[in-house]
């Protein structure tokens, strides 16, 4: 049965069902569904290219380099989080996740429980939904540890480390209340001196343990 209109010609046979050239193809032997192709390797393919993976049914390709592909939700009619895969274009090649709106990424477990979020200013969140730096984690639970930097049991020539590079670089502890702080770290303004101390850092606090580059250690100096 072919139907034809002022602009398409849609084809319903044994062959399948086509609309247009391209524009809907349904495969009769795999019931695969096309939107611009009519060629569907996947249960649904939209745009030119697919493979053929059950373990990805739905697939949306991008066309040749500087191209772009996205899936989502919307926002009420507006943009909300994107899916997709950039083909060499301004931001390089490689997947992407995105939020359009000021609204946050947010990654959740258990049906229902929050695991981290990154805000609309970057911001990482680890049991936390307002983080305040690049990355806060929040531990609630008594006991457990917050961070863990391992290295593989028995591996040889690895080290398991964390690096704070930056000007005056330090760490900081502070108590529950957020009132009393102490302090680690590498006082540029003072010879790249290791000092621990109270306070905010070498350039604001007071050392009270100070070692210099030749490994002296100064108390209270």
């Amino acid at each position: 049965l072919t139907v034809t209109g002022t602009s398409a010609t849609s084809t319903f046979s044994t062959a399948g069902f086509t609309v247009g050239s391209s524009r809907l193809v349904v495969q009769e032997g795999s019931g695969n569904v096309g939107i611009g192709t009519t060629s569907p390797a996947a249960k649904l393919s939209i745009g030119s290219g697919s493979i053929a993976d059950g373990n990805v049914p739905a697939q949306i390709s991008t066309g040749g380099a500087g191209t772009i592909a996205y899936y989502g939700a919307n926002k009420n009619g507006g943009y909300g989080a994107l899916f997709g895969f950039e083909n060499g274009g301004s931001l390089g090649t490689g997947g992407i996740v995105r939020v359009v709106s000021a609204d946050p990424l947010m990654f959740f477990v258990n049906s229902g429980t929050e695991a981290m979020r990154i805000t609309s200013t970057g911001n990482v969140g680890i049991g936390t939904t307002t983080p305040a730096a690049r990355l806060e984690i929040e531990e609630t639970s008594a006991g457990s540890i917050g961070l863990h930097v391992d290295k593989p049991t028995g591996s040889v020539g690895t080290t398991a480390s964390v690096r704070v590079k930056g000007y005056s670089p330090s760490y900081e502890l502070v108590d529950k209340d957020g009132i009393q702080n102490w302090y680690v770290g590498l006082d540029d303004n003072d010879g790249n001196k290791l000092k621990i101390g109270r306070g905010y850092g070498p350039n604001q606090g007071f050392a009270a343990i100070t070692v210099d580059t030749s490994d002296n250690v100064g108390i209270g100096t």
